[in-house]
């Protein structure tokens, strides 16, 4: 007679692998079933811990690294299972343990920084993995330590700058011929547009595609506009958000714009962010030479005379074949007798060509 433990094995269908591991993906979002299934079989085993530590945020707080290098100490084979790690440095941080960390890691691929005050050893971020994405909210203790970021990462396609800060006392050409390149594809740039940064935008990027900018002084419509001058001509898709007043009603500045998007040659998509007024958007596109395909306006229309002229720039031989245009129309709250004008039939009279093609879609 067989064992108890031998029937219940015949009874108990042996699923396959592959199929075990669909099963587990369902769970990736429940931390505590993914840890139920890692107790059940070996076969889970490898599936679930790549759910459980995929993406591993570690807070400032001494205790959360602690903990996560005794785990890695006791099992350093979890490390590998890392690929989104995120860390927060806080002011007068021990790096002792983020060291004791870092031995372990080794597949990371994408990165997050957070925190004030930040010293970056080279060697030490470059243990943690070949990493293509990196994003950062941080204040460094020199400009060198920004530097020391991108010589340990140096194969960063996807650049995500949240903010950026470091001592102004610091001269960037004392350390222009230490900045790498590096293969970036996508930038993003919310706040922060260092001397360091713009420095890194107008160095040749040859696989430069996507470029998304905050511009929130005439300083960063400065650096976008050296950025495209030196790499526009690459682009395919563009995010540019506004948020003063000045390209509008500044000569030189909205030649600034106008002189960027005529360098904007293979242009496929295009989104604007517009609380100031729509107006200087219809510069910027009539000054376009590219055969746009999608184009998005989101932002304030403060009167019947902006609409015309963006509808005037839409009209425009090189826009005519887009297949996308999302017009999402704000209005001041102190406007009165234009606001009549910017719903219903007036909308649709001034943006005719676009309906009759059936790309436009406008929300008031």
């Amino acid at each position: 007679m067989l064992p108890k433990q031998h029937l219940l094995a015949r009874q108990i269908p042996q699923l396959p692998p592959e199929l075990l591991d669909r099963i587990i993906d369902f769970l990736y979002d429940d931390p505590a079933g993914l840890k139920a299934c890692s107790i059940t079989c070996r076969t889970c085993v490898p599936r679930t811990r790549f759910h459980l530590f995929h993406t591993t945020s570690l807070i400032g707080l001494r205790d959360d690294f602690t903990r996560f290098a005794q785990l890695l100490a006791s099992s350093p084979a979890l490390g590998l299972y890392v690929r989104t790690l995120s860390v927060t440095f806080l002011p007068k941080f021990d790096y002792s343990l983020f060291s004791d960390i870092t031995m372990h890691l080794g597949n990371v691929r994408s990165l997050t920084l957070v925190g004030v005050d930040i010293y970056v050893d080279k060697m030490l971020l470059s243990r943690i993995g070949i990493v293509e994405h990196l994003a950062m909210w941080a204040s460094f203790r020199t400009s060198a330590d920004v530097c020391a970021l991108f010589h340990a990462f140096p194969h960063v396609s996807n650049l995500h700058v949240g903010s950026l800060a470091y001592p102004e006392s610091d001269l960037m050409h004392e350390l222009t011929p230490s900045l790498p390149t590096v293969p970036l594809r996508r930038i993003r740039v919310d706040k922060g547009c260092t001397p360091l940064l713009q420095e890194m935008l107008t160095h040749p990027l040859p696989l430069l595609e996507d470029l998304q900018i905050s511009l929130r002084s005439v300083d960063y419509l400065e650096a976008f506009h050296d950025a495209v001058i030196a790499n526009g001509h690459l682009l395919k898709r563009l995010a540019i958000q506004v948020w003063y007043c000045g390209p509008e009603s500044n000569q030189r500045q909205n030649a600034l714009l106008c002189e960027s998007f005529a360098h904007c040659t293979v242009l496929e998509s295009v989104q604007f962010v517009c609380p100031a007024g729509v107006s200087w958007v219809a510069t910027a596109l009539s000054a376009s030479n590219s055969p746009l395909k999608e184009i998005v306006v989101d932002g304030f229309a403060r009167d019947s005379a902006e609409l015309d002229l963006l509808a005037a720039a839409l009209r425009e031989p090189c826009l005519r074949d887009a297949r996308k245009v999302v017009l999402k129309l704000r209005q001041f709250s102190l406007v009165s007798a234009s606001v009549a004008n910017l719903s219903g039939d007036a909308i649709r009279s001034r943006f005719s060509v676009l309906f009759s093609h059936g790309v436009v879609s406008i929300i008031v």
